[in-house]
């Protein structure tokens, strides 16, 4: 019983981190609803693969992986380049960047390129990625609960009201003493901010429901990959950052789940490399190692593999049933980031307490204040002021997160001291 509910509540997990991203990439390519369906449920499908290999042969840690932020900003990017090619030709091109970075990712790996990266993730790195993480996703979280894109273009009382409802509740749960409540916290939110929003009339009727009962996901469903001489540039430059986020995720779990440091980068990497081919192959968005995991980890206090994995089965299952796929896509999507809010303030604690030994240092706090500056500053740079940007460029100048954990890296490994020293 243990072990089935702590493996619904795993599977609910990824599917929440999995939501979002394709229905917005869809979106933006003015793709019709049956196609975003079907983008859904493959992408469900590479997210259950990845994490199923990730979790028996990678790194071997409970890690939700989900659609990178990277890939999201390209595939955003992309969708403004219409005038030069058609949407189909872009998402062809975006398919072979996918297989040429997982190849790359391949090859870094194997020549251990991962650990030498690693060796860079000092306290005072990790501590800046997991704020900048925070800080990037806060806006997400914040417009999402107050309905904005949900039933509309602006703020709902009413699906605001129901947010805060549910936070509270997802609170109040992940703090109670008995241990029931707490461990399934996540579980029992979602169900009763599913609740909420029905009492509320706040759940989006559709009348579009799949046709087939059983349907394997579609290989190369935009077509055959359409090489670019500029996605080179851009698959090698998300390989490069890509490493980054699977890096800092990897070192903020093994702390949540109390695992001692293991040497596991070189098969993460690969793994790694070998779920992006997957996603080029299957018309999808290539997945990474989300480190707000470390915040879920922390508030149910599930470190077992064993439901992990089961859910990651359960998740490669759904996808081949469409009919599946669309039941758990009618999960309202403020009730999504309303019950994983909590577990983002953990991550976020996580990640001040990473960066109090550098506090003592007043050189560090410098370091610390301009990577924040630099990566909130690009955070608002609007997408369409980089069109004139190299394309390659775009994984780097779209993400401040990565531009600020870049700078931080740079500016502790320059060896420079303050004034006192």
């Amino acid at each position: 019983m243990k072990v089935s509910l702590q493996s619904i509540q795993w599977l609910l997990f990824i599917l929440i981190g999995s939501l979002v991203t394709p229905i917005s990439i869809g979106a933006a390519f003015d793709l019709p609803q049956a196609e975003v369906a079907q983008l859904l449920q493959r992408t469900f499908f590479i997210i259950g693969v990845s994490c199923l290999l990730h979790i028996i042969v990678g790194h071997r840690l409970p890690i939700l992986e989900g659609p990178a932020g990277l890939w999201w900003g390209v595939f955003l990017a992309f969708s403004g380049m219409t005038a030069m090619y058609s949407q189909y030709e872009l998402l062809r091109q975006l398919e072979m960047a996918m297989v040429l970075c997982g190849g790359m990712f391949v090859l870094f790996s194997l020549l251990g390129l991962l650990e030498k990266v690693k060796s860079l993730f000092t306290p005072l790195v990790t501590g800046t990625y997991i704020v900048l993480l925070v800080f990037q996703l806060s806006g997400s979280f914040i417009k999402g609960m107050l309905g904005i894109g949900y039933m509309g273009s602006a703020v709902s009382l009413k699906v605001a009201a129901a947010s805060l409802l549910t936070v509270v509740i997802s609170i109040m749960l992940s703090k109670s003493k008995r241990s029931f409540l707490n461990m399934y916290s996540l579980l029992l939110s979602l169900l009763l901010g599913w609740g909420i929003f029905w009492v509320f009339g706040l759940l989006i009727k559709t009348t579009e429901k799949p046709d087939e009962v059983f349907a394997f996901p579609e290989w190369f469903a935009w077509g055959i990959p359409q090489f670019n001489s500029s996605i080179i540039l851009v698959s090698a430059m998300t390989a490069f950052l890509l490493m980054i986020n699977l890096i800092a995720s990897i070192k903020v779990v093994e702390e949540a789940v109390q695992r001692p440091r293991q040497n596991v980068y070189r098969a993460a990497g690969t793994v790694t490399g070998v779920t992006q081919i997957l996603a080029g192959i299957f018309s999808s968005v290539g997945a990474i190692s989300n480190s707000h995991t470390a915040g879920f980890i922390t508030i149910t206090g599930m470190r077992a593999r064993l439901p992990f994995i089961i859910a990651s089965l359960l998740l490669i299952i759904i996808s081949c049933f469409p009919l599946l796929s669309y039941l758990f896509s009618l999960i309202p999507s403020p009730v999504g980031y309303a019950v994983v809010f909590f577990a983002f303030v953990n991550l976020l604690k996580s990640g001040i307490h990473q960066l109090k030994e550098s506090m003592k240092d007043e050189w560090r706090v410098i370091i610390l204040c301009m990577s924040l500056m630099a990566g909130v500053g690009v955070f608002a740079v609007p997408a369409q002021a980089l069109v004139s940007i190299p394309v390659f460029l775009l994984p780097l100048l779209n993400n401040g997160m990565i531009t600020g954990v870049l700078t931080c890296i740079i500016l502790e490994q320059a060896g420079l001291r303050s004034p006192k020293q």
